[in-house]
């Protein structure tokens, strides 16, 4: 996926792409050529795959770029505060609790 859609997502500055299909949850930085970026010009990925299906029990790769993971049921909620910020949680379903929560701004560029 990398491979075809980095430069992509690169080239129209998109912020935030969200995944599924993995069978649990993890979160990047914003994130290009695997290395985390600063405000605008990375895109930040959030793979929810955690709604109800069998957890994936595959662990996650040792990389810098991801920030947040759990191999756990949960959801995600997003609040878009105004048209430069969005507030993103991820909720762990067996206890209600908001295990990953980011705020992501543009920036002017």
């Amino acid at each position: 996926m990398q491979y075809y859609l980095e430069e992509l997502f690169h080239d129209y500055k998109v912020d935030l792409a969200f995944w599924g299909h993995y069978h649990s949850y993890e979160r990047t930085c914003a994130v290009y050529k695997e290395v985390c970026q600063e405000k605008g010009s990375g895109t930040t990925h959030i793979v929810v795959g955690s709604a109800g299906f069998t957890l994936d029990t595959e662990g996650y790769y040792d990389v810098g770029w991801s920030r947040y993971h759990e191999n756990d049921y949960g959801y995600g909620r997003v609040l878009v505060a105004n048209k430069s910020a969005l507030y993103y949680e991820w909720v762990r379903n067996k206890d209600n609790v908001v295990r990953d929560k980011v705020w992501l701004i543009k920036t002017s560029e």
